[in-house]
């Protein structure tokens, strides 16, 4: 499943739409809009943690830290959890 097209292509439009909803961002925005990118950022980064971990499952820790893009990947997670909770954030 992992390593099937279709996974891939999944997770390529996953991309793609986080890309879009990043550039989306910009100064002024209306809370509305705001709310919705907010939103729809972290259904994202939930499916991104829902990959990471199917990926580990499939693969095993051992192969899923041998690759290069899998640490990446682990790595943009983790920092978009910890943005989430608020972790490192130091506006008040």
């Amino acid at each position: 499943m992992i390593e099937s097209a279709s996974f891939s292509i999944c997770i390529v439009i996953l991309i793609m739409a986080n890309t879009l909803i990043m550039a989306i961002d910009h100064y002024d925005m209306s809370e509305s809009l705001q709310k919705g990118l907010y939103t729809a950022n972290m259904i994202l980064t939930s499916l991104f943690v829902a990959e990471m971990i199917i990926k580990i499952f499939g693969l095993g820790i051992k192969d899923y830290v041998r690759d290069g893009f899998n640490l990446f990947d682990a790595v943009i997670i983790i920092v978009g959890l910890l943005e989430y909770f608020g972790i490192g954030n130091k506006s008040a």
